[in-house]
């Protein structure tokens, strides 16, 4: 059985994203060789640099907008500055290949192996590659399930010479009133559910991208096969989870020294109080509208998963408090299949006296932590701009988070702080 560092994912738009400085230091971590193996600093830069190779799934097409657009637009992956979005180039990307979107592991189209050289491609100038495939490799090439494994291992194996991470997605299903000479819809997704079977089988479960369970008819264009709007939305998140758990948090810290990429929060308030002494400190950091998120994204903190508040500040993102949360009963408790709710009065973890996850299959997760008293970290108002609040779970390391700028902050004084966004 193949077992890959990387995820692979495929198809003729090949992307390239380039992530500052500021968030190579969230992804690339030297004290955990696992993490270091799977999203390696290539050339020493300082720069994470992910290339997405796609099918038409990837592109724009008709009105939608890609989920690769939708990663920069809606700002899922903060430290990403730029992006290509299928018909034009934008600064600071590379692309390889932007007018080819019918892409498959297997094919020679346009006399391209888009398996090996792809990857040959974009192996030079990127540290991970995501690969989105297999419609065009079943359905146009007519390749069996086990022959586009095979595509993926040898790209897998020449990612692994090159030492660039690869994420592999899995092939999302097809609905009526798709159909070919070859079969209808029920037919194709006999073979997707096989490839999928096989790539969740082969590599680890870290390194897949899950782009075929949750679907419904309801996300797709009338053709039964492109994605539409709702369907690129929960693609854009998922991409966007994968990539952010490989960032290898420093689980036994709970706050990295950085921000972290984390799900952003579109609609937040924050609001810090000082009156004067430590029986006077008030925090509470309330955010709706994230993305979908179901209750195991928040892990099980009655039982292992430990929550961290991290608060950053300053143009060096400094981390000036920290307040961590352990997992367990009774303080923690799960409401229904939802999320779960955290309450102590005393406030004697950090000064946390409540936290409240609830999860999603919309645009609608939300937050809520408050603490008072001494327990607080001692933060020292005001703050420097931009200050950057992330909630980290300390278990599977998925985060969420928000950053006010100065256009952002209401009050910012010796005594009181308070922020919103949008």
């Amino acid at each position: 059985m193949r077992r890959c560092r990387g995820v692979i994912t495929r198809s003729a738009l090949v992307i390239a994203l380039t992530a500052t400085a500021a968030s190579a230091q969230s992804l690339i971590r030297t004290a955990d060789s696992s993490c270091s193996d799977r999203v390696p600093d290539v050339d020493g830069d300082g720069q994470v640099n992910v290339t997405v190779i796609g099918d038409s799934n990837s592109a724009p097409l008709q009105s939608r907008i890609s989920w690769v657009e939708r990663i920069q637009n809606e700002n899922l992956l903060p430290q990403v500055h730029a992006v290509a979005n299928g018909t034009q180039e934008l600064a600071d990307v590379e692309w390889f290949n932007s007018a080819i979107v019918g892409w498959a592991c297997v094919g020679t189209w346009w006399g391209i192996n888009s398996g090996l050289a792809w990857v040959g491609s974009a192996s030079t100038q990127s540290d991970v590659i995501v690969v989105s495939a297999g419609t065009n490799d079943l359905q146009a090439f007519g390749a069996t399930p086990q022959e586009v494994l095979d595509c993926y291992g040898n790209m897998q194996d020449a990612a692994t010479m090159a030492n660039v991470a690869m994420f592999v997605a899995t092939t999302p299903p097809v609905y009526p009133p798709y159909m070919n000479a070859e079969g209808d819809a029920a037919y194709w997704n006999q073979q997707i559910s096989a490839l999928n079977t096989l790539v969740r089988a082969s590599f680890d479960p870290a390194q897949v991208i899950d782009f075929d369970t949750g679907m419904s008819p309801e996300m797709y264009l009338g053709d039964g096969r492109h994605l539409n709007d709702t369907g690129q939305q929960l693609r854009a998140q998922r991409v966007a989870t994968a990539i952010k758990a490989a960032q290898c948090i420093h689980l036994a810290d709970h706050c990295s020294s950085s921000p972290l990429l984390c799900d952003p929060a579109p609609r937040s308030v924050l609001s810090i109080k000082d009156g004067g002494g430590n029986n006077h400190r008030r925090l509470r950091w309330k955010w709706d509208q994230g993305g979908p998120a179901g209750q195991t994204d928040f892990g099980d903190p009655t039982i292992s998963a430990d929550y961290g508040l991290c608060v950053y500040a300053g143009t060096a993102s400094t981390l000036v408090a920290e307040s961590i949360v352990p997992a367990g009963a009774p303080q923690w408790r799960a409401l229904a299949t939802k999320g779960y709710k955290y309450k102590d009065p005393a406030g004697s973890a950090d000064g946390i006296t409540r936290l409240v996850l609830k999860g999603s299959a919309r645009q609608e997760s939300r937050g809520l932590v408050k603490g008072k008293e001494a327990a607080l970290p001692d933060l020292i108002l005001p703050l420097a701009p931009p200050i950057t609040v992330d909630l980290v779970n300390a278990e599977n390391g998925r985060c969420w988070g928000a950053t006010y700028g100065a256009a952002q902050l209401l009050a910012n004084g010796s005594g009181r702080l308070r922020a919103r966004t949008p």
